[in-house]
């Protein structure tokens, strides 16, 4: 008896398939309400779709977003065999005990975006098909740590946009397909990770390849954080608190983000042990002031290199990408839009002249003869038109490519001497010229004293003048020559 009762219900569970399929085939997408009408089931007015169209049998798709559901109860009226369901956007606000258990198909579950604050129990057991989990943007400030515990084929999970201040060690312990996992945006979350690494060293041991913990205040990695990464691709560690490029020994990388940390410089070496890195984003490092010779060196298999917005980097070594023997030779593209560099070195013409793409509009640029290689490199046409010059003021705002090489001139600067060197030598010269009128008053006064003693040597001569007797025998009686007044003859 029981098994005519089993086989009853396979036989209606394969005409219920059969009628979904039948539906399918005249229409994309329908309502699948009150299709388990019969078993008094919950009606839930959602869309079905196929997933794999022009099969005898197709798995399901369910969309259930935007219903203001605040509960999904475990006899809803879904089809059974369900690949995706989608309860985004509703209100459910926790979970009870596996309230999905009557669709063991199911694969994905996406329950983002619901401000549930609390997962109680275990709510996806049953569900040992599930491979994509998705709670983001939710209110979860901590996560039971036998949430995984039945989900053995899971393969990503998505935690981004929580107020998750801790993640329990034993957590991923048995994912053991786990490909990726989110994290981003749990502002709290990064000083637990930089103390209690287990829950993600354990997952990375297990063969993680793809991490996200962006804005997670993340200042540090633990040291040997990343010894059991031996296939992980892709690090997104953007808008963290780095002041300095982490220290990555990640043979498989093929991705890293650092955008928006708090780097202040590139030195050398900084990448040179990602020998396998294809694309790497250092967007948005506000606090990046120069790039150092040899800081990209060592990156063999880089295709893009992106450097947007880095408002105050002024300096871009000649040999960034090291010695000639070790320069990039894939990098495809390189983008330093919305920067601070006023020059580039001409050196760098032998690398960017292989890149497909060079994307460099939005910076302060000094067109002058320093400049005029950029002429030599094949840039689009839309770059051509946004590349224009900063100074000098006669060329301010002038497209680079409508110059010429003569336009782009430079010219010899006048010597500029330091003003402490001027006021140096200022005191220098009126010292000078103090001795020097010094001197110059005393040589005057000495003079004098000396001319004045060679005068004080001789006596002064009296000299008795006589009349001369011839005089006195002038006609004119009355004249008394010499001025001298004529006195009678003694008798």
């Amino acid at each position: 008896m029981a098994l005519l009762l089993q086989s009853s219900v396979l036989t209606l569970m394969l005409l219920l398939v059969t009628s979904t399929s039948a539906v399918d085939m005249t229409s994309s997408s329908w309502r699948c309400v009150d299709q388990n009408k019969a078993l008094n089931a919950t009606s839930l007015d959602c869309t079905c779709s196929r997933s794999s169209a022009g099969s005898s049998f197709s798995w399901t798709n369910v969309d259930c977003t935007r219903r203001n559901f605040s509960n999904f109860a475990p006899n809803a009226s879904l089809p059974l065999f369900i690949q995706r369901l989608d309860l985004s956007y509703n209100k459910i606000t926790s979970l009870g005990e596996s309230p999905f258990q009557h669709w063991n198909p199911l694969k994905e579950l996406i329950l983002s975006n619901n401000g549930m604050v609390s997962i109680i129990d275990n709510p996806f057991s049953g569900l040992e098909l599930l491979t994509h989990l998705d709670l983001s943007y939710n209110k979860l400030t901590v996560l039971p740590s036998d949430l995984l515990i039945n989900n053995t084929r899971i393969i990503s999970v998505n935690f981004n946009f929580n107020n998750l201040h801790t993640l329990p060690p034993e957590i991923f312990s048995t994912a053991n397909k786990l490909n990726s996992i989110s994290l981003s945006h749990n502002i709290g979350i990064g000083k637990y990770i930089s103390e209690s690494p287990y829950a993600l060293t354990e997952a990375l041991k297990n063969g993680l390849k793809h991490l996200e913990l962006n804005h997670v205040n993340l200042s540090r990695f633990p040291t040997n954080f990343f010894n059991d990464a031996s296939v992980l691709s892709e690090l997104y560690i953007s808008d963290n608190l780095f002041t300095k490029v982490p220290d990555l020994f990640i043979g498989a990388l093929q991705v890293l983000n650092l955008s928006g940390c708090d780097i202040e410089r590139l030195t050398a070496g900084n990448f040179i042990t990602l020998s396998s890195l294809k694309e790497l984003y250092l967007d948005r490092l506000i606090n990046l002031t120069v790039v150092q010779e040899g800081a990209f060196e060592g990156l063999r298999s880089l295709r893009t290199l992106s450097m947007e917005n880095c408002v105050q980097l002024q300096s871009f070594h000649k040999l960034a990408f090291g010695p000639k023997e070790y320069e990039v030779k894939h990098l495809k593209q390189l983008s330093l839009i919305q920067s601070g560099l006023q020059v580039l070195s001409p050196d760098l013409r032998r690398v960017l002249k292989e890149v497909e793409s060079v994307q460099l509009h939005g910076n302060p640029w000094h067109c002058d003869c320093n400049l005029a290689w950029l002429l030599d490199l094949n840039l689009t046409l839309h770059e051509r038109k946004k590349l224009r010059c900063f100074s000098p003021p006669h060329l301010r705002a002038a497209r680079i490519f409508s110059l010429t090489s003569d336009q782009l001139e430079c010219v010899r600067p006048v010597p500029r001497v330091k003003s402490g060197l001027v006021v140096a030598m200022a005191v220098l010269l009126g010292v000078v010229c103090m001795v020097a009128a010094i001197g110059v008053l005393d040589f005057i006064r000495r003079h004098r004293w000396r001319s004045a003693r060679r005068v004080g040597r001789y006596r002064p001569i009296e000299v008795q003048l006589e009349a001369n007797r011839a005089e006195y025998e002038c006609e004119d009686k009355e004249l008394s020559p010499l001025g001298v007044t004529q006195t009678s003859a003694s008798p």
